[in-house]
């Protein structure tokens, strides 16, 4: 099967002219392997999960910097079998319009008045019930579904404030997590243009959440894709301050408007002093700054 995918990626790389002009293509190839000791019979029945796994593996090969070959075979180990199950039901979930929308009101401290909301993805799974983000997110990452995911959140949440605008609910901003896949995916500005123009709302009140840590990856690269989106009118603010890069240096070389503390500073902001401590410093900073902290 490698072999045969490799001919057949060597055959769709040569080049050929369309217009007097020279194309060249590349292939990414998934394969997925069955076990060969089952009987014909039961591997038909069984050919719907295998289609998903070959699918699993194109999403690596993709991942990867697409033109590659990857494999995907089943395996023994119940824990990876019940991983791919998971993986196969969060394919189903995509098609089966299975994720919805949270949103947690974000106030103000003095008037306790509603100024914005976070979005946040849930997935309801049809046997499971809700699957805890912290399961289902790193499987849509590792299987390459984490940007589509992304994506179809920032335009259901602006569709979501737009909707509530014509209700009369006037909230000042919506706030999406951006994961780091999405964050370096080379489309990501264009799908922010897309959630733009296909909701019209207005950019000032899309406020993206990323980490110091995606930051500080490739800083130059950050720098350049959130000044291109700020002059859109995007709002960055950083999420979790406090637990990343002891350097506060970035805070000035990157176009930020908040600063969400991490919520392990709050929890035990009456009991700890440290925390207090903290917390207060990071309040000085962010008023120095003029930035927006939310806790």
């Amino acid at each position: 099967a490698g072999a045969l995918a490799r001919r057949l990626q060597a055959a769709v790389r040569e080049p050929y002219v369309y217009h007097g002009q020279p194309v060249h293509l590349s292939a990414s190839i998934g394969i997925a392997l069955y076990p060969d000791e089952r009987p014909p019979s039961h591997r038909a029945q069984h050919h719907s999960p295998l289609l998903r796994r070959a699918d699993h593996a194109l999403a690596q090969a993709k991942a990867s910097g697409g033109n590659a070959l990857a494999f995907h075979t089943p395996v023994d180990d119940p824990a990876d079998a019940e991983r791919l199950k998971l993986e196969a039901d969060l394919y189903d979930g995509v098609r089966n319009g299975e994720f919805s929308l949270h949103f947690q009101p974000i106030t103000r401290s003095q008037s306790g008045a509603v100024v914005g909301v976070e979005a946040l993805i849930r997935w309801r799974h049809p046997v499971h019930g809700l699957v805890p983000p912290a399961t289902f997110i790193p499987l849509a990452e590792s299987i390459g579904l984490i940007n589509y995911l992304g994506n179809w959140v920032l335009k259901a949440a602006c569709m979501q404030l737009v909707a509530w605008d014509r209700q009369g609910l006037a909230l000042q901003y919506v706030a999406v997590n951006v994961s780091p896949q999405q964050f370096r995916d080379p489309r990501f500005t264009q799908s922010v243009r897309e959630a733009i123009t296909l909701t019209g709302i207005d950019p000032r009140r899309i406020v993206l959440e990323i980490t110091e840590s995606l930051l500080m990856h490739d800083p130059a690269h950050a720098k350049e894709l959130l000044e291109e989106l700020t002059e859109l009118g995007i709002r960055f603010a950083i999420d979790d301050f406090g637990t990343g890069y002891s350097s506060l240096a970035y805070l000035q070389r990157f176009p930020l408007a908040k600063l969400k503390i991490d919520r392990s500073f709050v929890e035990n902001l009456l009991t700890s002093r440290n925390d207090r401590a903290i917390v207060s410093a990071v309040v000085g900073l962010a008023q120095t700054l003029d930035l927006e902290l939310v806790a």
